[in-house]
Formats: C-alpha cells, structure tokens, sequence
C-alpha cells in the first residue's frame, strides 16, 4: 500500500498543530522558604506574606497566596507552574515586539511582598526561575511624605 503526497502533508500538519498546541508546563516560581526580619533584625513572626505569580504569555492572569510567617520569621511557597502552548509564547513574542514601548514582558514572573502591622512597613523581592531563590526579607517602612 502506497502513502500519498497529500495524506503525508496531513500528518505533518496534525503533528505540527499538535506541537503548537499543546500546553507544556513551565516552572514560575521555584519552591522556597523564606525568613522575614524586622525593621530592627529580629525574626517577625506572624507577619503576612503574598506570593505573587505569572507567565507573561496571551491571556495570561496574575495569580496570588496570601500566608503568614510562623514564630520564628519562616514561610515556605510550593514551586507554581503554568502550562502554555508554543503558540501562546508566538503570540506573547508578537505582542511585546508590537508594544516594544510599553514594556509587558514575555516569560515567567514572581515576587514576594511582605508586610508588617504598619501600613508604612512593606518590602517585596523577585523570585526568578534560573537564580537561588531568596533566603531572607527585611521589612522596610517606606516615607509616604511626598518632598516640598
């Protein structure tokens, strides 16, 4: 039985629609545990935590967690993961090349914002795929006094 020229372009057309759309699972944020201090350097125990966390692609929504440190300054974040296709990375690249000025951003994307009883005592920090996770956070109080 011969194969003909079109039933092969078929298959290789399935298999390249296949490859594009299957969604294949990418590491956002790795697993860490996490020491918050502070503003004098002492462990802050029951301080709130939120990991933020997105891969910047098509239709991509930010998702969030919200935890607490617990008596001795620790939290800990599970490693988040997003599935997305080949194609919805094209499409990201062709969106950031067409909004080069506005600076949306392809890829993975996370951070760590902790805050204490004070409004004004907050600091946060990046969590990239590919570096050591952090290890530690010193909140910080942040002026909202605007200069005359």
């Amino acid at each position: 039985m011969r194969i003909e020229p079109k039933h092969i372009l078929i298959l290789i057309l399935i298999l390249v629609a296949v490859l594009l759309l299957y969604p294949r699972e990418n590491t956002v944020a790795p697993a860490f545990r996490l020491r918050v201090f502070d503003e004098a350097g002492n462990p802050a125990s029951r301080v709130v935590v939120k990991q933020e966390w997105e891969y910047l692609a098509v239709g991509s929504e930010q998702q969030s967690e919200y935890s607490s440190t617990d008596e001795n300054g620790y939290v800990e974040f599970p490693r988040r993961s997003e599935r997305v296709s080949l194609l919805r990375k094209g499409l990201s690249v062709l969106r950031e090349l067409a909004h080069l000025m506005h600076g949306y951003g392809i890829g993975p994307r996370a951070q760590v914002w902790a805050y204490g009883e004070d409004p004004h005592v907050w600091t946060f920090v990046s969590c990239e795929v590919g570096r050591s996770a952090p290890q530690e956070l010193r909140l910080k109080r942040w002026d909202t006094a605007m200069g005359p």
